[in-house]
């Protein structure tokens, strides 16, 4: 008997041991999402976006009536801005100009609890509907929403009309330094490739020449910027 008990304290069973029963297991392995050599599960949506042309774009919430939004705002033709009618909350008083600037410069409002940009809401209250995809800041200033300033566009054509970026050493958009080659290269991506168009002595050659082929491949959406040459 002393030695039947003593068994059974050596071989404890897969839930008095804490462990997850086998048929868990088998469930948890058949319905895990696939995982590629070097991808983590977010990563091919991700790099079908940048396919696309940028970041992964976050879906708008759309979802206020226009009415409700007439209701709210009133848009400030002058200033571009939209200005409480009928405040949802004690920190704004009618009259006064809603929303705050957010980390990357885009004026943002709170509706219930919810925050939406105002280029769209000043796009819908305006045109009496929501926009279809994007909306572009001509200038490429995220603050100035006059109507005049916003425009339609997908979100491939939004990231066309954006500026340099952070890691950009040259000073100009799609040229870059190549050391193999001791010279400035210019680079535009189309469709998720890049296209060399050529190295140049200069920042200033090797701009032009970006801006030439990006004026053909984006038509309106180009940004316009020709850097001169250093020193």
């Amino acid at each position: 008997m002393a030695t039947l008990l003593g068994a059974q304290r050596k071989a404890p069973n897969e839930f008095s041991s804490g462990k997850v029963p086998r048929l868990e297991r088998k469930i948890e392995e058949i319905t895990r999402p696939p995982r590629w050599p070097g991808c983590s599960p977010g990563s091919l949506a991700n790099r079908a976006s940048r396919k696309a042309g940028g970041h992964m774009p976050v879906k708008p919430k759309d979802d206020v009536d226009i009415a409700t939004l007439k209701e709210l705002f009133e848009y400030d033709e002058d200033s571009g801005s939209l200005v409480w009618r009928k405040p949802r909350t004690w920190r704004a008083k009618p009259g006064a100009r809603a929303g705050w600037a957010e980390k990357h410069g885009h004026i943002a409002v709170r509706i219930n609890g919810r925050t939406y940009k105002a280029h769209r809401i000043v796009f819908a209250i305006v045109h009496g509907r929501w926009p279809n995809g994007s909306i572009d800041h001509r200038d490429g200033n995220p603050q100035n929403n006059h109507i005049s300033n916003l425009r339609e566009c997908t979100h491939a054509q939004n990231v066309h009309n954006s500026g340099i970026g952070r890691n950009n050493t040259s000073g100009a958009k799609g040229v870059s330094w190549c050391t193999d080659r001791s010279a400035w290269v210019a680079q535009i991506s189309v469709n998720g490739k890049n296209i060399r168009l050529g190295s140049f002595e200069t920042i200033a050659e090797a701009s032009h020449a970006y801006q030439a082929r990006a004026r053909k491949l984006r038509g309106e959406f180009v940004r316009e910027v020709i850097t001169e040459p250093r020193g």
